[in-house]
C-alpha cells in the first residue's frame, strides 16, 4: 500500500474484543443525498464489507464495537449532536 497522508480519509472500527484497524480510503465524490443513503445503508447492514487491493474482508457488525469515519461525511446525520470539545477526565 502506498504512503497515506496524515490527513487522509480513514475509517476505524473498534471490535468488541479490542482489537483496532484502521482504513484509509478515497474520497468518493458522493452528492449529499447518496452519502446520506448509503450511511443508512451502512448502519442497517448485517456486515461491514471492505475491498482492499488484495482481498475482500466482511466483518459481521455483531463484532464491532464503534466505528469512527474521518473526516465526518460533509451531511446532515438525523439524531447526530455536533460536539464542540471532548472534554478528558
Amino acid at each position: 500500500m502506498s504512503d497515506i497522508q496524515q490527513d487522509a480519509r480513514y475509517l476505524k472500527v473498534t471490535m468488541m474484543n479490542g482489537d483496532v484497524r484502521r482504513f484509509a480510503f478515497e474520497t468518493l465524490g458522493w452528492d449529499a443525498s447518496t452519502a446520506s443513503s448509503r450511511l443508512r445503508e451502512l448502519l442497517e447492514a448485517q456486515e461491514l464489507i471492505l475491498r482492499t487491493e488484495d482481498s475482500l474482508l466482511i466483518i459481521p457488525i455483531a463484532n464491532v464495537q464503534s466505528l469512527e469515519i474521518v473526516p465526518p461525511p460533509e451531511i446532515k446525520i438525523p439524531h447526530c449532536l455536533n460536539i464542540l470539545h471532548e472534554f478528558k477526565d
